[in-house]
């Protein structure tokens, strides 16, 4: 099923919502995200009323936060997908160093000394 995206922005103490619906853009707002998402819900069902159009009254409306807000919401994903790539780069050079260093002769305890980590952790490592 296809979505309706609407635009959404703060403006003073309301978020404004555009909700476009077959080329006409209508407009509504709430007073915090969770009215916003009911009163673009419901002027949806109203012009799906007014159209005869059941399945515009089906169709889900997705809120994409633009603005200030918007740009704040893109940095913090940007920055927590860089967090979540370098931590999957750190496990997989954790288990490659522990194979290396394992296959080397070192033991584990010694292993954990050099990589900073537990006996313990070391082993999950040297199992997975």
């Amino acid at each position: 099923m296809n979505t309706i995206d609407a635009q959404v922005q703060r403006v003073g103490k309301w978020w404004a919502v555009e909700l476009p619906i077959h080329g006409h853009v209508k407009h509504t707002q709430g007073r915090t995200l969770t009215q916003a998402q009911h009163m673009v819900e419901d002027l949806r069902d109203i012009w799906a009323e007014e159209l005869h159009d059941s399945q515009l009254a089906a169709t889900p409306v997705t809120l994409h936060i633009v603005g200030e807000a918007g740009h704040a919401a893109q940095a913090v994903n940007s920055a927590k997908k860089t967090a979540d790539d370098a931590a999957a780069q750190a496990r997989a050079a954790q288990h490659d160093a522990v194979r290396s260093l394992l296959n080397a002769g070192i033991t584990m305890t010694d292993i954990g000394k050099i990589l900073g980590l537990t006996k313990g952790r070391i082993s999950q490592l040297a199992r997975a």
